[in-house]
């Protein structure tokens, strides 16, 4: 079945909270533009098919909404709201002179986003409150290895004097827009002394995604009840640890760590031979030449938003096989570009790249010559083919050395497996 609806204009949008919004809306859908006309200079009729109906259910399945402003030489004035065809959107509507209407608060939904976080109510009125699932907001304290003691850490001895630990919490961005964030640790003993605090920004964070976790090492040097307090965006977390003395003559850190980024800048050191704790990868700010050390969950996005300018390897890969672990260096480019796999066939001498893309891009990759060694001799010579999708495809550039081999190939927006395959050269 369809029905048609027409768009009204305001003169300014007023700025409401989501249960306004809920409450104020007779009818509210989500759903898929699958078509698009323009009428006129001011109107254009969008043919979306239904999703969902987030208030008010009604038995059809597609609608025809006719919202102002036309996008291709017609008129477009502000608070307009303006679809294209495979756009998913969120639409609340209302009745005027009978008819169902498009309020200018509808907007693009990314897929990402689920209903509770495109209307950003936990509940949905009329709908059971949403419980279990795993908890967003708590602090996680591990060893070197991952190991987690008892959830309060009190009367246990995973954290002793000297002894490195992880805090790690994790990050989500709830909105359905992109979203920079700060968060910040601090430590504190029992005499609400600091002992370790350290801030940063989280830049971008996709709509809807999470979790980004962040972990913080940290060498506790006196014994006793400490606090560890993260904030994210304004909310304080909280968590208490025991720390006891070192008594069995275990394990004791000695490393020695830089200081923060900006502090061995502004002391002279060049921006790209700043160093940065284990763990942590360098990126040199576009704005202002600074030097950052961030997670490699992040390392790549930073760059590809533009904030950041990549230093040396980013990501690496370790693929299996004959039960042996090889390590596999890589760079994509390319806005929202990222690999989702790497797979090695010793029978064919090949390598495996699924991708997921939104843009054509560049993957740099980089071989070791340990990973074919098994069945090619040393003495031959060897090289590699691309193919892409099946396709074979040319490579941009090649780097070869005694113990890897980088390549540099381009790829499509549609592309979704490499296989890099070596050859013997008779």
């Amino acid at each position: 079945m369809i029905f048609s609806v027409i768009q009204s204009a305001n003169a300014m949008l007023v700025a409401k909270t989501p249960l306004e919004l809920y409450n104020e809306h007779e009818l509210i859908v989500t759903g898929k533009v699958i078509s698009l006309t323009e009428i006129s200079n001011r109107e254009t009729i969008y043919n979306v098919k239904v999703e969902e109906y987030l208030k008010n259910p009604k038995p059809y399945d597609i609608i025809d909404a006719y919202g102002l402003g036309a996008k291709n030489g017609g008129i477009v004035i502000e608070d307009d709201t303006i679809f294209e065809i495979g756009d998913r959107v969120l639409l609340y509507l209302y009745k005027e002179d009978g008819k169902y209407k498009i309020s200018q608060y509808s907007f693009i939904a990314p897929e990402s986003c689920d209903k509770h976080q495109l209307l950003e109510l936990a509940t949905i009125p009329g709908e059971p409150i949403r419980r279990g699932g795993p908890p967003k907001d708590q602090i996680r304290l591990t060893d070197l290895e991952g190991n987690e003691s008892d959830k309060k850490f009190f009367g246990n001895d995973l954290i002793l004097i000297n002894n490195e630990i992880v805090i790690s919490y994790d990050a989500w961005n709830d909105y359905r827009n992109y979203r920079d964030f700060d968060i910040e640790i601090l430590i504190t003993t029992e005499k609400n002394e600091p002992v370790f605090y350290e801030k940063h920004v989280l830049y971008n964070l996709e709509p809807c995604s999470g979790p980004l976790t962040e972990s913080w090492h940290f060498v506790p040097k006196r014994a006793g009840l400490h606090n560890a307090k993260v904030t994210f965006v304004g909310v304080p977390i909280t968590y208490s640890f025991v720390v006891r003395e070192n008594l069995s003559g275990g394990s004791v850190d000695k490393t020695s760590y830089p200081l923060s980024p900006l502090k061995q800048f502004k002391s002279g050191v060049p921006a790209n031979a700043v160093e940065c704790r284990e763990g942590l990868l360098r990126v040199i700010k576009s704005r202002d030449g600074s030097p950052a050390c961030v997670q490699p969950l992040t390392y790549n996005k930073l760059a590809e938003r533009g904030w950041a300018n990549l230093l040396g390897s980013q990501t690496t890969f370790y693929v299996f096989a004959n039960d042996t672990r090889y390590e596999i260096s890589y760079h994509v480019t390319g806005w929202r570009n990222k690999v989702l796999n790497m797979t090695a066939d010793l029978e064919t001498n090949s390598l495996t790249v699924s991708m997921q893309n939104k843009n054509k891009g560049e993957l740099i990759v980089t071989i070791p010559k340990t990973l074919f060694d098994a069945k090619t001799s040393p003495e031959k010579n060897t090289d590699f083919f691309v193919l892409i999708d099946g396709e074979e495809s040319e490579i941009k550039s090649k780097k070869k050395t005694d113990i890897d081999t980088t390549l540099k190939i381009g790829f499509s927006e549609v592309a979704k497996k490499i296989e890099i395959i070596q050859i013997t050269l008779l």
